[in-house]
């Protein structure tokens, strides 16, 4: 009766160690999986404030319900598609924070994701961590802006203009007609980018501009009318009447 006992505790024991190795084989199987998303806010790394939304990764097709998780406790239950659950970290303390999610099927089964981590900042945090990114960033942009103003003032000085005409060589940039003296010059590479185009100097009136590609065309145009500035002016015809001022003047020269 005593060894009977005992065989049964061991069985039991057996079959209890059987069901937590599948428990925990199920879970590692697990066919979902979830992602926090930063909608609109703060952000560096795990480290969030703001609008975020949690999002189920898998088969949404066969799901029926969605239980969010954070720290343990439920968020929301959704039993719709997408299973998507947005909230704001401000209603929640600071901190860090872990999230998973219950996940049923249609066939009855029942799974539960990976956990995945982040750290909750309140808006004051995050103020101070955009400052702390954004001013040493700020400072760089506007040194190297200095930089370029320089460097493009010194290239482009404006020089004595030349007697000879020289036609203009442009860079891979291609070149730009100014929109002061309309001569064509080849865009620079120290050129400031902007959205709608290139804050660079005119090498020929020194205006500080916005330029874009010019066609092909256009630059032609441009160089024809800047040729015609080197051409020597016709010389002076000697007019009419003072032609005959001359030959009246010849009357009176003494002959030798």
């Amino acid at each position: 009766m005593k060894k009977n006992w005992l065989v049964g505790v061991i069985g039991a024991l057996a079959l209890l160690g059987l069901l937590g190795i599948q428990a925990v084989s199920a879970q590692a199987e697990s066919p979902f999986s979830i992602s926090l998303r930063r909608d609109f806010g703060y952000g560096n790394g795990t480290s969030l404030q703001g609008r975020l939304s949690l999002h189920l990764k898998g088969d949404s097709a066969q799901v029926t319900r969605v239980d969010y998780l954070m720290d343990g406790k439920s968020m929301g239950v959704l039993t719709a598609e997408p299973f998507s659950l947005a909230f704001n970290t401000d209603d929640y303390p600071a901190g860090g924070h872990q999230f998973k999610a219950r996940v049923e099927t249609k066939d009855g089964k029942s799974y539960e994701t990976a956990p995945i981590s982040a750290n909750f900042l309140t808006a004051d945090q995050a103020q101070t961590d955009t400052k702390a990114i954004l001013l040493p960033i700020l400072g760089i942009t506007a040194v190297a802006i200095l930089i370029s103003f320089g460097a493009q003032a010194l290239m482009t000085r404006k020089s004595k203009t030349s007697a000879v005409y020289q036609k203009v060589v442009y860079g891979a940039l291609g070149g730009a007609v100014c929109k002061r003296c309309g001569k064509p010059f080849s865009r620079s590479i120290l050129g400031i980018n902007i959205v709608v185009g290139k804050l660079e100097r005119c090498p020929h009136c020194g205006k500080w501009q916005i330029t874009t590609r010019a066609s092909t065309q256009t630059l032609a145009e441009a160089e024809a009318e800047l040729e015609k500035q080197y051409q020597p002016a016709p010389a002076a015809q000697v007019g009419a009447q003072e032609t005959k001022d001359l030959l009246d003047d010849s009357r009176y020269t003494d002959k030798l």
